[in-house]
């Protein structure tokens, strides 16, 4: 892969030496105006389809475990999207510090794992 602009342009490596482009939506600095382009929900949606697709043919676990973050993430980013679209959420990363954590919860001979997002500093036993 090859980064022409950061976060808005890329040129992906296909095994014949060719090359694909991949351009995001975005806004012209300059003019303001809406660059037309691809979505990040699009991109993982694609990656969701193709792993469903190689798992019906040979299923693997680590398919299985791609496709379940990768839905994760496509909740994730829609999340973000729709509480931007609709400006309820007003953060700046650069104020705040996150540490992502993954807790284990047992029991009746199951482990279940699942992470939260908190914020630096916070005292909190289960962490590990």
């Amino acid at each position: 892969m090859k980064v022409i602009k950061e976060g808005v342009w890329y040129e992906i490596d296909c095994t014949d030496k060719s090359n694909q482009v991949i351009v995001f939506i975005h806004k012209n600095l300059e003019t303001g105006e809406m660059v037309p382009g691809t979505t990040t929900e699009e991109v993982i949606t694609c990656l969701i389809n193709r792993l469903e697709t190689l798992n019906k043919k040979v299923g693997s676990f680590e398919n299985v475990s791609a496709i379940r973050n990768l839905n994760a993430a496509l909740y994730d980013v829609s999340q973000r999207s729709k509480n931007k679209s609709q400006k309820k959420l007003k953060y700046k990363e650069q104020n705040k510090d996150f540490d992502i954590v993954l807790h284990k919860v047992t029991g009746t001979n199951l482990i279940d794992d699942f992470l939260t997002i908190e914020e630096k500093g916070e005292k909190n036993e289960d962490k590990w």
